[in-house]
């Protein structure tokens, strides 16, 4: 038997203090049998205090398989093992600040966003603490970023922008000029 706990989170563009709200959907709770298949349903939009939200990706730890990560807003099945489950889907505001990319780190060992620092450095070697702190980096000018090759003693896996379709396997991540939304850099996955 194993439990299963799926949070439905808001990620806030406010930077890395206070980045997400607490479920804003009802937390499911499941007791399992292994070689069990759980079907998550994902809206790929959903209304929240006003406010449409967008899919942005769904996160699990501790599955049949080890942990998982989808970008795709369609329904995801998790496989059930002995291990208790813990899945994270995200959503991300529409809106944005213009010239504005709001960057997190992503532990998906833990299914849950790190607090500890992940930039190694920026083109503005003076804003590294800043941009650590406050997860904000502002896109006047062309900049880049470096991303720690271990957070937390766990590898790096992959940059992903939202909105975007891509990702990116390169520690080193550039942002373009007049770029908005969010950059987050995703640790860990490989059990």
């Amino acid at each position: 038997m194993a439990s299963l706990t799926v949070n439905y989170i808001l990620y806030n563009a406010t930077g890395r203090q206070g980045a997400t709200h607490p479920s804003v959907l009802p937390t499911i709770t499941k007791t399992l049998s292994a070689d069990d298949d759980y079907l998550i349903e994902i809206l790929p939009t959903l209304e929240f205090e006003g406010k449409e939200l967008s899919f942005g990706f769904l996160a699990a730890c501790g599955t049949a398989y080890g942990s998982l990560l989808s970008f795709q807003p369609s329904p995801q099945n998790i496989p059930v093992g002995d291990k208790d489950i813990q899945v994270a889907v995200i959503y991300l505001p529409q809106e944005s600040e213009a010239q504005t990319v709001f960057t997190n780190a992503f532990n998906l060992d833990q299914a849950d966003f790190s607090e500890s620092d992940f930039i190694q450095q920026s083109t503005d070697t003076s804003k590294n603490v800043s941009v650590n702190e406050s997860g904000v980096v502002s896109s006047e000018s062309d900049e880049k970023l470096l991303a720690l090759n271990i957070i937390d003693g766990i590898p790096f896996s992959i940059w992903k922008s939202f909105p975007g379709e891509a990702t990116s396997g390169n520690r080193e991540y550039a942002i373009n000029k007049s770029q908005n939304g969010h950059l987050i850099a995703f640790y860990g996955g490989n059990d």
